[in-house]
């Protein structure tokens, strides 16, 4: 039986669907807030191309995708009861 899939707004008001709002917006925190994903000399320009490899619910897609404008994001998800998630937070 698949996990039930709640709709959570995240802390700068966008509203996602995820499985666990709590895991959520430890991710957020992790992305936004902490800019973790930023590590290592990456940077994020107008322009560039992303693909998110193992977006989850889309959380960094939907942290790189305006800073990148117009570059193209690409979201990917291999697990199956990710997937399905993802899709419905565009």
């Amino acid at each position: 039986m698949q996990p039930s899939v709640v709709k959570h707004r995240l802390p700068n008001g966008v509203e996602v669907e995820c499985h666990n709002a709590a895991e959520a917006d430890a991710i957020y925190r992790e992305i936004f807030v902490e800019e973790q994903y930023l590590q290592f000399g990456i940077r994020l320009a107008p322009g560039m191309s992303v693909i998110d490899g193992g977006a989850h619910v889309g959380l960094f897609t939907l942290f790189a995708a305006p800073r990148v404008h117009p570059g193209p994001v690409l979201a990917v998800e291999p697990s199956s009861r990710q997937c399905s998630v993802l899709r419905r937070d565009r």
